[in-house]
């Protein structure tokens, strides 16, 4: 039964999103009118002296624009009666719905930008029956390294342009308000400008890698089923989850079936039914993600640049694949050795950012899968991942460092010109990056030595 507070706020939110849309009907398009003729007022005709298109395209994209703020509107109207019935300290609900309003704001205005106009180019491939890995000409490798389930959200922009960018911002917005928020979750997933700039801004869709495989741990020891067939959906979204699987296993001497079937099989059949529709190509991402050049935060990219002690001309990124998989096995076989102390999920965050800090393609939007796993940590995980001085302290430089290099970088507009006056930062931050990074895993695995020896 509908209670009488939350009537009165579907009621202003109703009132509230008429009057929107009688200005956009309305208002909006004759204000164009006029200024596109230089006879509205000077603030106006400024905005549009100038431009030679025809009038009919700015008014089509202000209908882009205000369908987008549609479903952005009726997004937020679902989020409000989910927070109606959270319950919550006085005002955290509020705060929250300020958030989502926010977010989902951000994510229009933003628009399409950065990797979302390449999304888009994809999911035109294939709704045209398109190969979504084909080769362009003079290239040797495909557009992208995603998964199959990523083309899943092709159908959506048949309905707007805007649709799968703001179901990325509406998963993000799911998983915080799903979440108890203590003060550290506050920081790390709403005041953290770094899920702003990832999703809202530039509209990746790692957050839902990151929520398959938030949800995949906070269910692993009640539904393994489950659990394993989360983490094989966010391999099919991006493969980067296969390197937390491992340690979701209770033992590594005996066949986990359920957990491990559930992934195998979700993997396996989506593959398959890949290969049905596109045939071979669909093992491209895989080639393309294992051969492809160091860049950006990657230590590799700065062991190759200009900067590197290394001699002139090394290539240093060879070795990217075999670095990459010893300290990931040596992570997961130091966390098995704990294991009887040892979370999965801290385990898992240990393995991931292992994985990234030595992986040679250094793109910033893949630690949002690793914020969403941390910041999902509660009770002990939560402690030993940043609940005491060392680990804490290594924890917030570092995600300084990530929050601070997003922001600079969505100012460069997510490109770093190695021609232009920030050339030279692409050629450096891969060291700044690593080290940092490493020293909260560093910190993380001494203070658990240290506490095994004394638990105090």
């Amino acid at each position: 039964m509908i209670t009488r507070v939350l009537g009165y706020r579907l009621l202003i939110f109703a009132i509230l999103l008429m009057l929107v849309v009688a200005s956009g009907r309305l208002l909006i398009p004759y204000l164009i009118t006029e200024a596109h003729a230089g006879r509205s007022i000077e603030l106006f005709n400024r905005i549009l002296r100038g431009k030679t298109r025809p009038l009919e395209h700015y008014l089509a994209l202000w209908r882009e624009f205000e369908a987008a703020c549609g479903l952005a509107a009726a997004m937020l109207a679902g989020v409000a009666l989910v927070l109606t019935r959270r319950s919550a300290p006085p005002g955290e609900n509020s705060r929250l719905a300020l958030f989502a309003a926010a977010f989902l704001g951000l994510t229009v205005v933003a628009g399409a930008r950065h990797d979302y106009t390449a999304d888009l180019e994809i999911w035109a491939v294939v709704l045209s029956g398109g190969d979504p890995w084909w080769l362009p000409t003079g290239r040797s490798y495909p557009l992208n390294a995603y998964g199959p389930a990523f083309l899943l959200l092709s159908p959506a922009v048949l309905i707007h342009p805007l649709l799968p960018k703001l179901l990325f911002a509406l998963a993000y917005v799911g998983y915080v308000v799903s979440r108890p928020m203590t003060k550290r979750r506050w920081v790390l997933l709403v005041l953290n400008p770094f899920p702003w700039i990832e999703t809202a801004w530039f509209g990746h869709f790692d957050v839902l890698v990151g929520l398959a495989c938030a949800t995949a741990w906070r269910v692993l020891e009640r539904r393994r089923f489950t659990a394993g067939t989360l983490l094989g959906f966010g391999v099919l979204l991006k493969y980067l989850p296969l390197v937390i699987a491992p340690f979701g296993l209770r033992r590594v001497d005996r066949f986990d079936r359920r957990y491990l079937g559930a992934f195998a099989a979700t993997i396996v059949v989506g593959l398959a039914a890949s290969w049905l529709v596109w045939g071979p190509s669909v093992f491209r991402p895989i080639e393309f993600a294992a051969t492809r050049g160091a860049n950006l935060l990657s230590i590799f990219r700065f062991l190759e640049g200009r900067f590197s002690p290394l001699p002139a001309g090394t290539e240093a990124g060879r070795l990217a694949g075999p670095i990459t998989a010893l300290a990931g096995l040596l992570v997961f076989a130091w966390s098995r050795t704990r294991s009887d102390r040892l979370t999965p999920r801290v385990g898992a965050c240990l393995g991931l950012a292992t994985t990234l800090l030595f992986y040679r393609v250094g793109f910033i939007q893949y630690w949002m899968v690793w914020l969403m796993l941390i910041a999902d940590a509660e009770g002990s995980e939560a402690e030993r991942l940043f609940g005491r001085p060392i680990p804490s302290a290594t924890l917030t430089v570092f995600l300084g460092w990530l929050a601070g290099f997003d922001l600079l970088y969505a100012c460069l507009g997510g490109v770093i010109d190695p021609n232009g006056p920030w050339g030279d930062l692409d050629a450096i931050v891969g060291l700044p990056h690593f080290l940092l990074g490493s020293a909260w895993i560093v910190a993380v695995i001494l203070d658990h030595e240290r506490r095994a020896v004394d638990p105090r």
